[in-house]
């Protein structure tokens, strides 16, 4: 099964709704959530997702950024440093809310 990345129009977007249905227009039903995206957008990919919009194929990495992650950064936690201090800060849970 194929599936779109909306790391391809997340920099296009302030919404998240708006986002995910310009991929949807496309002809995708799938849709991988990329680590570029912001807590802002987190719930109008909910809305998306409630209605019907799209399934999620996958969450690349964290899944919205972190809030104190102000760069498109992917590799910004690594579980599998030889840092102590690192893997730690990639284990902590990292919901809204939850740093």
């Amino acid at each position: 099964m194929p599936a779109f990345s909306s790391c391809w129009n997340n920099h296009r977007h302030t919404d998240g709704e708006a986002m995910i249905e310009e991929i949807v227009d496309l002809g995708f039903s799938h849709i991988e959530l990329s680590h570029g995206m912001t807590i802002a957008k987190l719930p109008g990919v909910r809305k998306a997702f409630q209605r019907g919009l799209f399934t999620c194929a996958g969450v690349h990495n964290f899944f919205p950024s972190p809030v104190e992650v102000m760069i498109d950064a992917p590799d910004a936690y690594e579980f599998t440093s030889h840092r102590s201090f690192d893997r730690q800060r990639g284990s902590h849970d990292r919901r809204p809310g939850r740093l």
